[in-house]
């Protein structure tokens, strides 16, 4: 059950990747961002709901070690709710087209059953 929910996230993450090479430069990084918060939330949601706040803030702690605050710092400002990240994002729920294989998908899909 919480791996098809993990999916659900990645799977998202996916679509949300392979649409940042068909915006406008202008919005390269706005839709970055508002796919890494898109995927956040979306997995800290989840390990919140199966395993507690504990759980959550230890996770949270765990990436930051890897890949450091910066994307939270760069990313802070947007939300995958407001308007500027709907503008950009597709729709939850839109499957990926794209190449499987490519390595941002390989790191996006060690977070998935599949």
């Amino acid at each position: 059950d919480a791996w098809n929910e993990q999916q659900a996230c990645t799977t998202d993450a996916r679509a949300a990747i392979e649409k940042i090479s068909s915006v406008a430069n202008k919005d390269k990084i706005n839709l970055a961002c508002c796919t890494y918060r898109r995927f956040r939330l979306c997995g800290t949601d989840l390990i919140e709901k199966k395993c507690g706040t504990e759980a959550k803030d230890f996770v949270l702690k765990f990436v930051s070690f890897f890949v450091s605050n910066l994307p939270d710092i760069v990313c802070q400002n947007f939300s995958p709710e407001e308007s500027p990240c709907k503008a950009l994002l597709p729709p939850i729920g839109t499957p990926p087209s794209g190449d499987k294989d490519s390595p941002l998908n390989q790191i996006i899909s060690m977070f998935s059953a599949n």
